[in-house]
C-alpha cells in the first residue's frame, strides 16, 4: 500500500528530499493518524458486538468509515481534480462504496481501518529509512569560533575561509577542512569515515568537516572554505541521491500507469458481463469486481522498490560508502569487473624518498626545486617530496610556490623556478621534449617510482620513491571476490615495472601501466564493449575523473582530489579498502530483496484475483492480499537497515 504522504501515488517516488525529512510536524501527523485509527477501530467494534438495532449499527458502521475514510475520499477527489485518475485512493473509494451499496458494511469498514493500518506503519517504516541517511544533515556544525589575535568571536559556518584560525572545543564539530596548529585531542571521525575508535591529533594532522572534537581543546586553521568541505560534498551527493532512480524503478513506475487501469477495466467487465452472459444476479459479480479493485492497487511494488533502494543507500552511507543514487547500486550488483588506480587506491601513498640521482645538483637542491613545483599538489608523490625537503630543510613553514605552474597529466608538470623553465615528471615527458636522461637500471628496485627533473632543457636528476599495497588490501580483494567480482584490472600512470609488481604481490590478473587519462578511458570502454560486463573504477587522483566518468560505476576515494570525488558515482569516505566489500555486498543484498518483492507482490495478487474472478476468496483475503503483501515487502526492505 502506498503511504498517504510518504509518496506519490501517482508514480511510486518516495519523498526523500532530506531537508523534508520528519520532525515535529511528522510526529503530529502520525498522532492524528493513530487517533483516528483507534477512533475507527472502536466504532467497527460497537457496531460489530454493542449495537444490535439494524439503524444504528448501520450508523455506527457510516460513522466508522467516514472517520477512516474521510482523507482517502478527499485525496481520490483531489487526484481526479490533477487529471490522475488510476490511484490507490480512488481504487479504495470505488470498492468501499461499491460493498457499502451491497450492503456488505463490515466489509467497507475493514478494508479501510487496514489500509489506514498498513498506510501507518508503512510511514513509520519510511521515517526510520530516510533517518538512516538524514543523520548525516547533522554533520553541519550550527557555529564556528573565528580566532583574531586575542579575540574570539562566533561564526556561521558558512563564512568560514581559507587561512581562518578556528577554535574547537571538547564536543564541538569541525566546520571546514583543516590543520591542526595548537594543541591535541582525539577525534571522533565515524560519522565520515565509519571507524569507531576515535582518531589521535595533533599539530600538522589534518581533520576533516564534520569531525566531533574529544576532550582536548585544539586551534586548526581552515585549508578552505567550509563550502567546499567533505561534509558539503557527502550532504551533495546525499540531497542528489534520491533524485537518481534504479531501472528496477523506472519500471515499477511504468508497469502501475498500465497495471491499475487495466485492473480497473477488467473489474469493470467482471461486474457487467458475466451476470448478463450467464444470467445471473449482479450482487455477487459486483462482490468480486470489488475484490478484484481492493487486491489490485500496486502499492507493495510501488513503495517497497523505491523503499529498498533508499534502505540501501542509508545501509552503505553507514557502513562508508556514500552511493549518489539507486541506479549506481543497482549497477554494483551486477558488477563483474573492478579496475584500480594504483598510487593512493591500492597502495597507501605514504611515499618514501629512497635515493637522489644528480649529475651536477647537489641532492639537497634537486629535492628543494622538486619541492617548490609539488608544493600545491595533494598527489601523495608530491606530498612525499615536500614532505621529504621540510624534514631535510628543517623548514615546517608553506613553501613559497614555483611559478607558471602547469600540470601535464600523466607525465608530470611544468614550472619556472629562480629563473629556470623546470620539468618534473616522468622520463616520457623528458623523452617527449628531446631531453637525454638515464635508463633505468637492471637491478633498481621495481616497486620504486622515478621522478624526472630537467632545467632549461637539460636533465638534472632523478628522485626515487618508494611506495607498498595497503596492508589491508590483499584481504579486501580477497572479499571482493567473494562478493560476486569476478576479474580485477591495475590501471596506473605509473611505470610499468613498478605496476606489475604491485599486481603480482596482490595477484591481480591484469596490470596496464605508463597510461594517459584519456588511455584509462580507452581501456575501460574497450572492457565495456569487448566483454559486455559491468565495469566499477575504483581511483582517488584528478587524473582519474574521466575513468571515474567513463565506467558504469566510478567509486573515489574519500581521501582523493576533489576532481574525483565530483565525477564519480560513489565515495569511499574513509578511504579505506576493507570498507568496500561492505558496500558491493549491500548493493547486491538490495538487489536481492527487490527482486524478492516483486515476486512476492505480483505471486499472491496474480493468486487472489484468480480466487476472486472464480468466487474462491472474500474480501479479507484481498485486504491480505493489499496491506499485508505491503507491509511484509516493506519489513523484508528494511532488513538492510538491521546493523
Amino acid at each position: 500500500m502506498l503511504g498517504s504522504e510518504a509518496s506519490c501515488s501517482a508514480c511510486g517516488k518516495l519523498n526523500c528530499n532530506p531537508q523534508d525529512l520528519p520532525g515535529s510536524d511528522k510526529n503530529v501527523i502520525n498522532r492524528e493518524k493513530l487517533i483516528r485509527l483507534t477512533a475507527g477501530f472502536l466504532l467497527l467494534a460497537a457496531a460489530l458486538f454493542l449495537i444490535r438495532e439494524g439503524a444504528m449499527q448501520v450508523t455506527a458502521y457510516l460513522a466508522a468509515y467516514l472517520v477512516l475514510g474521510c482523507d482517502v475520499i478527499y485525496k481520490a477527489v483531489k487526484r481526479i481534480s490533477q487529471h490522475r485518475l488510476f490511484t490507490e485512493h480512488l481504487l479504495m473509494t470505488i470498492a468501499t462504496a461499491g460493498a457499502l451499496i451491497i450492503g456488505e458494511y463490515p466489509e467497507a469498514v475493514a478494508v479501510m481501518l487496514f489500509y489506514q493500518t498498513g498506510d501507518f506503519f508503512q510511514d513509520l517504516a519510511v521515517d526510520r529509512s530516510r533517518r538512516s541517511i538524514a543523520a548525516l544533515q547533522n554533520l553541519r556544525p550550527d557555529k564556528a569560533r573565528l580566532v583574531s589575535g586575542q579575540i574570539i568571536s562566533e561564526i556561521d559556518p558558512a563564512d568560514v575561509k581559507t587561512g581562518d584560525h578556528l577554535l574547537i572545543l571538547p564536543g564541538d564539530r569541525v566546520p571546514a577542512d583543516s590543520h591542526v596548529i595548537e594543541g591535541r585531542s582525539d577525534m571522533d571521525t565515524s560519522a565520515m569515515t565509519g571507524e569507531s575508535m576515535p582518531r589521535a591529533v595533533s599539530e600538522n594532522d589534518t581533520v576533516q568537516a564534520g569531525f566531533i572534537n574529544g576532550n582536548g581543546r585544539i586551534i586548526v586553521q581552515a585549508d578552505k572554505p567550509a563550502a567546499d568541505s567533505a561534509v558539503s560534498r557527502v550532504l551533495d551527493l546525499v540531497n542528489s541521491a534520491a533524485e537518481k532512480k534504479a531501472p528496477a524503478e523506472h519500471f515499477i513506475t511504468k508497469f502501475a500507469a498500465v497495471y491499475t487501469p487495466a485492473v480497473v477495466a477488467l473489474a469493470l467487465l467482471l461486474a457487467v458481463v458475466p451476470p448478463i452472459v450467464l444470467n445471473q444476479p449482479f450482487t455477487d459479480w459486483v462482490y468480486r469486481a470489488l475484490i478484484l479493485l481492493v487486491i489490485s492497487c500496486p502499492c507493495a511494488l510501488v513503495l517497497s522498490v523505491p523503499l529498498t533502494y533508499f534502505a540501501g543507500l542509508g545501509s552503505a552511507s553507514r557502513a562508508g560508502l556514500l552511493v549518489k543514487g539507486g541506479r549506481y547500486l543497482e549497477k554494483m550488483a551486477e558488477a563483474d569487473v573492478l579496475v584500480l588506480d594504483k598510487t593512493g587506491t591500492l597502495t597507501s601513498g605514504d611515499f618514501k624518498v629512497s635515493k637522489i640521482e644528480s649529475p651536477d645538483w647537489p641532492e639537497t637542491k634537486l629535492l628543494r626545486t622538486a619541492a617548490l613545483m609539488e608544493a600545491n599538489s595533494r598527489h601523495p608523490i608530491a606530498k612525499s617530496i615536500v614532505s621529504a625537503w621540510q624534514a631535510e630543510s628543517g623548514e615546517q613553514s608553506d613553501l613559497q610556490l614555483a611559478s607558471d605552474m602547469k600540470d601535464l597529466p600523466g607525465l608530470g608538470m611544468k614550472a619556472t623556478v629562480d629563473g629556470m623553465h623546470m620539468l618534473l615528471g616522468s622520463r616520457r615527458l623528458l623523452e617527449l621534449q628531446k631531453i637525454d636522461c638515464p635508463m633505468p637500471a637492471k637491478g633498481d628496485n621495481r616497486s620504486e617510482s622515478v621522478l624526472y627533473l630537467a632545467a632549461d632543457g637539460q636533465y638534472k636528476g632523478r628522485i626515487f620513491l618508494a611506495d607498498s599495497p595497503r596492508p589491508e588490501a590483499a584481504d579486501s580483494l580477497k572479499a571482493l571476490r567473494k562478493n560476486g567480482l569476478k576479474e580485477f584490472v591495475l590501471l596506473s600512470g605509473d611505470h610499468e615495472a613498478v605496476v606489475q609488481d604491485i599486481a603480482d604481490q596482490l595477484k591481480i590478473e591484469h596490470a596496464v601501466g605508463n597510461a594517459f587519462p584519456d588511455q584509462k578511458v580507452a581501456l575501460i570502454e574497450s572492457l565495456k564493449k569487448k566483454k559486455r560486463q559491468v565495469i566499477v573504477f575504483l581511483g582517488d587522483g584528478m587524473n582519474d575523473a574521466p575513468a571515474l566518468a567513463m565506467a558504469d560505476v566510478g567509486i573515489a576515494m574519500g581521501t582523493g582530489s576533489d576532481a574525483a570525488i565530483q565525477n564519480a558515482d560513489a565515495v569511499l569516505m574513509s578511504g579505506r579498502l576493507d570498507r568496500l566489500p561492505k558496500g558491493f555486498e549491500i548493493a547486491r543484498k538490495t538487489a536481492r530483496i527487490v527482486r524478492q518483492n516483486i515476486f512476492l507482490a505480483l505471486g499472491l495478487k496474480l493468486l487472489i484475483m484468480i480466487l476472486a474472478v472464480f468466487g474462491l476468496s472474500g474480501i479479507w483475503q484481498a485486504i491480505f492480499a493489499d496491506v499485508g503483501v505491503s507491509l511484509l515487502a516493506v519489513l523484508n526492505a528494511l532488513r538492510l537497515l538491521k546493523k
